[in-house]
């Protein structure tokens, strides 16, 4: 239990460095007043980072103990739980600390022996599943806040476009650039297979009559470009073409059946016509060929 005249002194020195925020000495006299409970959680994070001193730690301590005291000075009700509050943010102070130390480099040495004045490390320790478990929690976090913020976010990206357009246009050019985009698009594109072919479904859906009568129009304007293309891709894919096309026959058979029943009922003449044409090129062919 604290020391009731310890109490005193530091409730005294707290008020002090709230009440004038240059007053140095108060600040750091409070400062080796809760010292000890510096050493007693930077113990932890000591032997997982060899190049980290207790003064490093104590320093993280400092600045952590100044942003209380400044979070005090707006909500008075800190002062009388400050012991407590000043704990929990050390803790977030070493664990960030770690974290930023481990997302820079996995390999933490965690032993090691002095040979002259260099170290000879012993043994290493990967905390790959620590860094998957901080990025993922940040993921969701960043996922979160995008969705909350959507249109703010659009807004101020917007902004942001239209202000630096030339060099966003001159940076797109370059091949690493273009590289990372083109990767980064790919992923997501993967990542959100499922959803994207639900949203362009339901586009569809919606515009069926726009998207046919485009197609249409585009087809009789660009009749021969359309013929080449579609003849290349059944080239380029003509195994899988007719893999599928048994398929799915094989599994509409009795409703395919039934369609062209129906299509040659309703276009009986058009479809005589047709076979007349037909046979008469097969007439024409072998009589060139001489059979």
């Amino acid at each position: 239990m604290l020391d009731p005249e310890l109490y005193k002194k530091r409730e005294k020195l707290i008020k002090a460095c709230i009440a004038d925020p240059n007053d140095g000495d108060s600040l750091y006299e409070l400062f080796y007043v809760v010292k000890p409970l510096m050493y007693t959680y930077m113990q932890p994070y000591l032997k997982h980072l060899p190049h980290y001193e207790k003064e490093d730690f104590c320093q993280i301590g400092f600045i952590t103990l100044w942003r209380v005291l400044k979070r005090a000075a707006v909500e008075p009700s800190i002062i009388d739980n400050f012991t407590n509050y000043f704990i929990v943010s050390l803790k977030n102070a070493y664990a960030t600390e770690f974290k930023k130390f481990v997302l820079n480099d996995v390999r933490i040495a965690v032993t090691w022996e002095c040979e002259g004045d260099s170290y000879n490390i012993g043994r290493l320790v990967a905390y790959e599943e620590y860094i998957q478990k901080i990025k993922e929690k940040k993921r969701l976090a960043d996922k979160k806040y995008a969705e909350e913020h959507r249109e703010k976010i659009r807004e101020c990206s917007r902004r942001y476009r239209a202000k630096h357009k030339e060099r966003l246009a001159e940076l797109r050019q370059r091949p690493e650039v273009k590289k990372k985009n083109a990767e980064r698009h790919r992923k997501w594109r993967e990542e959100n297979r499922e959803s994207l072919a639900a949203k362009k479904h339901e586009y569809y859906l919606k515009h069926k009559e726009e998207i046919k009568a485009y197609q249409k129009k585009y087809a009789e304007e660009n009749s021969d470009k359309v013929k080449q293309r579609k003849k290349q891709y059944y080239e380029d894919h003509k195994e899988e073409q007719s893999k599928r096309a048994k398929a799915y026959y094989q599994e509409h058979k009795e409703e395919i059946k039934e369609r062209v029943r129906k299509y040659r009922e309703e276009h009986l003449d058009e479809v005589k016509a047709k076979e007349k044409k037909k046979r008469e090129r097969k007439k024409g062919k072998k009589e060139e060929s001489g059979d």
